[in-house]
Formats: C-alpha cells, structure tokens, sequence
C-alpha cells in the first residue's frame, strides 16, 4: 500500500494535478509516522500539516487556497518535512524511484 501510494502521488505529480496530490502525501506521511513511531513529524511544519488536512477529515475548509501551489512546490513541501525527521534519503529514494517509473 505505502509503495501504491508513492505510485499515486507520481502519477498525479506527472498528470499536473496538485490539488489532487493532497491526500496521497498525506496518506504517505501518515503511513510513514505510524511506521516509524515519530510523535511531532509536522513539529516544524505546521502550515504544511494543515495544508495537507484541508477537506480531507469531512471538515471542509475555506480559508486555505490551494490553486496557487504547483506541484514541484507540494513535492518540495513534502521533502521538507522528511528533511526536518533526518528521513530526506527515504524521500529522496522513493520520490526518485516513483517518479522515474511514472514518467516512463
């Protein structure tokens, strides 16, 4: 599953669709935190972890705009929060991997 949805988000990465990699990274880094055990993965990153929630708990959000984030700028997000855990190998070998394998 957590490998599917580094397939999604690539894909979705690949197709143009930022506000569609919402729940996949979210999905990932919730896999990721319940795997690894770490408590305050968002510790520094709060803007993110709010980002990543908006509409996705059946709460819907209005004050979060999302149109304006491209999807190198949600990858870079992401690379961060795995950078601030000491995790940015992970990242970057599952992110180099998947996107290669999207991208034919």
């Amino acid at each position: 599953i957590y490998d599917g949805l580094w397939y999604e988000l690539a894909f979705l990465y690949h197709a143009g669709k930022p506000r569609m990699m919402l729940n996949p990274m979210r999905r990932i880094i919730e896999t990721f935190i319940i795997f690894t055990g770490i408590d305050e993965f968002y510790a520094k990153n709060q803007d993110i972890k709010r980002l990543l929630n908006v509409n996705s708990h059946g709460n819907v959000v209005f004050d979060v705009d999302t149109t304006s984030i491209g999807c190198d700028d949600l990858i870079n997000m992401m690379k961060s929060l795995f950078k601030n855990n000491n995790y940015e190998a992970h990242f970057n070998k599952k992110w180099k991997h998947w996107k290669k394998h999207c991208n034919g």
